[in-house]
């Protein structure tokens, strides 16, 4: 199922997700009230598409978007970009979250506003083994810089779009807690166990390329047919220039 981006040009806090399988209504994720995003899924399953779409909104509305990219090939097309700041040294990781974190500190400590930011890590699971295995001091501050990130950032108009995420790495940032300030999209197949730990309701199917599960804090989920953006179409939408039909 192809669905189109067709964002809503009033209400630019509405990431144009997708839509509802059952009826085609759009599915929109309100920032401003579900700020934070967890995009579980394994390789081949559609994270980079979603942290695509993610990143050519944010900027093409006039935020910025941190891009973190261990595999250093996932978000090429924003190479350049203006907004887009991507980072593929794995030994620059750490700093980058530093000084996103130190920006919500800032915004908070002036009474600083800024335009939404969003970090965007796609594949946070290799991003934090790689300091496990070489810089084992900066992987717990890490962990607890997301952490506090996830339950504070809203109100900076600080964002996370974290692509794979295990267990045991939510475990860390705060798992039960974390589950009540963060919106999880849970996208190709999963196990039963990795649904019933996210709070994804299980029944819930995944069984087609673009299909996937919305779950908002406080509900189990909902089924959800993921708009799609080339990297020629998100790098246009991120420059803010209309796609050709």
């Amino acid at each position: 199922m192809a669905v189109p981006y067709i964002p809503d040009p009033h209400n630019n806090q509405l990431l144009p997700l997708g839509v509802d399988p059952s009826n085609s209504r759009p599915i929109t994720l309100d920032l401003d009230l579900y700020p934070h995003l967890l995009i579980a899924g394994g390789t081949g399953s559609g994270v980079s598409s979603a942290l695509r779409l993610i990143t050519a909104h944010t900027v093409a509305v006039g935020g910025t978007v941190d891009v973190i990219d261990p595999r250093r090939v996932s978000l090429a097309e924003f190479e350049d970009v203006p907004g887009v700041r991507i980072t593929k040294d794995p030994a620059a990781f750490a700093a980058q979250i530093e000084a996103f974190h130190a920006e919500m500190q800032r915004r908070f400590e002036q009474s600083a506003s800024g335009p939404r930011r969003i970090l965007a890590v796609d594949d946070l699971t290799a991003s934090l083994a790689w300091l496990r295995r070489s810089e084992g001091p900066a992987l717990r501050n890490t962990v607890r810089l997301l952490g506090e990130v996830a339950f504070a950032g809203r109100a900076a108009g600080m964002h996370l779009a974290l692509g794979r995420v295990d267990r045991g790495t939510l475990r860390r940032m705060g798992d039960a807690a974390l589950q009540d300030a963060v919106t999880v999209l849970l996208l190709g197949r999963t196990t039963r166990m990795t649904a019933q730990h996210l709070g994804v309701d299980p029944q819930l199917r995944r069984t087609y390329p673009g299909a996937a599960v919305l779950k908002t804090p406080g509900t189990t989920g909902r089924q959800i047919a993921l708009s799609f953006l080339t990297p020629e179409q998100a790098r246009t939408v991120a420059s803010r220039a209309p796609i050709a039909d």
